[in-house]
């Protein structure tokens, strides 16, 4: 529980016992009064907590990679927008330490890749790209697809410590190992002169097709002018799907390479099949039903504005940002977030909503216990005497005696003279009028006749 609900709870504790203390000790106005002033602070004191933006913290890196680049933006969007739920940038060495950060508990959200798996009781929130498998050859090998690469030079572009594993995985699907394929990394300004000169038969780099350093690498594939002519464009290899995802990932899936997706060497000419990595954020899910839900609220929020808000995070970074909605179809492979497919499905998961049934509960034993407070406070208070019964005791006590005792009727009269002063003292301080005076006024006559004729009976009884 954050410091926030703490503080929340104690105070809401120490004004009940406020309240408490004005009951036993005040008369039932000021009790009223303090109920009232206590439950109209632990509201206001509630609603200011519950109001507070929700702030998550996000593993994404490295410092100057594009996931941090995009998250510091989108922290950006959420202030300016005054969102109910806040992000906080961890910056990380890459892809593994944003899992290992998840998977500890560290971090709320984290970037990964599909295919490292999801870690704990993770899932998606989005899917911030999709990193297509692009393999280029020079028009001259007349390669077609990736399983002709057998005894072939590859050269593979790694951008990410999970690439290299990935081809590799890719390749011996098809039957190919280490010795059937040569294959070995490169840099994407290496490509051109490897390329040109033979050393190289094909080119790999995982990565979003409208990614400009992927359209370089294409550009670069065997680019080199033969006697002034612009040579023709390299070849983009397919990749036949059959089986893949069901026999190597989950996360495997199929992606069309649109003709021409690389205008500036036209090509391919038509549409080719090749496979897809998706990079996805992914949040985990607290134990407990609260944390759950308002966990999944938080999530909601972060998944509609980066769904909504693509073109202004793209003008903020420079760059189309493709981010997509996940499949939130039953039977798919990939676990889809509660808050997000809240959003997706359109469900109300608002705070009335997420604290219904809570709400509820507090009203009924928060009810019965107030019921059974009260009344066993009242059954252990003292009730309190009316002052003004307890003087009309006294003048009946003073008719009783004045008729038992005659030989008393000197202290009698003084107790009813101070009786008197009494009385009129009460009735001056309750301010009554003389409906509410007279019975107390018809007491009081009572007592004096009562002595008068005592006195009188004595004096007869002298004569």
């Amino acid at each position: 529980m954050s410091n926030d609900a703490n503080d929340v709870f104690r105070i809401s504790g120490i004004l009940a016992l406020i309240a408490g203390a004005a009951w036993l000790l005040s008369r039932r106005f000021y009790f009223v009064f303090a109920i009232l002033l206590a439950a109209a602070i632990v509201a206001s004191l509630g609603y200011v907590y519950i109001s507070k933006p929700v702030v998550l913290s996000i593993a994404a890196g490295p410092e100057n990679g594009k996931d941090a680049e995009l998250m510091r933006a989108f922290e950006t969007v959420l202030e300016g927008h005054k969102a109910a739920v806040r992000l906080r940038t961890v910056t990380t060495a890459g892809l593994e330490e944003n899992r290992a950060l998840l998977e500890k508990g560290s971090a709320d959200l984290a970037i990964i890749r599909a295919d490292q798996g999801f870690p704990g009781d993770s899932s998606i929130v989005v899917i911030l790209r999709t990193n297509v498998l692009v393999v280029v050859a020079p028009a001259r090998l007349e390669l077609e697809t990736l399983s002709q690469l057998k005894g072939k030079r590859l050269g593979l572009i790694a951008r990410s410590p999970l690439d290299e594993a990935g081809a590799t995985r890719l390749l011996r699907f098809y039957g190919m190992q280490n010795s059937d394929v040569n294959l070995a990394v490169v840099k994407a300004d290496e490509v051109a002169a490897l390329t040109d000169g033979g050393r190289l038969d094909a080119v790999a780099i995982f990565g979003p097709i409208v990614d400009p350093e992927v359209a370089a690498v294409v550009d670069a594939v065997d680019g080199k002018k033969k006697d002034g002519k612009k040579k023709k464009g390299p070849s983009i290899l397919a990749i036949d799907l059959s089986g893949l995802a069901e026999k190597n990932t989950q996360a495997a899936s199929e992606v069309t390479i649109p003709k021409n997706a690389f205008p500036r060497r036209r090509v391919p000419d038509d549409d080719v099949d090749s496979i897809g990595v998706p990079t996805v954020l992914v949040a985990n899910n607290p134990a407990g039903p609260l944390r759950a839900k308002i966990r999944a609220q938080a999530v909601m929020e972060i998944t509609r504005n980066l769904i909504e808000r693509r073109s202004e995070l793209s003008q903020k970074v420079g760059y189309p940002v493709t981010i997509e909605k996940p499949d939130n179809e039953k039977g798919v492979r990939l676990p889809v977030h509660p808050g997000a497919s809240a959003y997706l499905d359109d469900t109300d998961i608002s705070w009335y909503t997420l604290f219904s049934d809570q709400i509820w509960t507090v009203w009924l034993l928060g009810g019965t216990a107030a019921s059974v407070s009260v009344a066993l406070l009242g059954f252990l208070r003292k009730p309190e005497v009316d002052p003004m019964q307890a003087r009309l005791d006294r003048l009946a006590s003073i008719v009783k005696r004045a008729r038992a005792k005659p030989d008393e009727l000197d202290a009698l009269t003084d107790e009813l003279a101070d009786l008197g002063v009494e009385l009129a003292t009460l009735a001056y301080a309750r301010k009554g009028g003389e409906a509410g005076l007279a019975p107390v006024q018809l007491a009081y006559e009572s007592a004096r006749f009562a002595l008068q004729a005592a006195r009188e009976r004595q004096a007869a009884r002298s004569g």
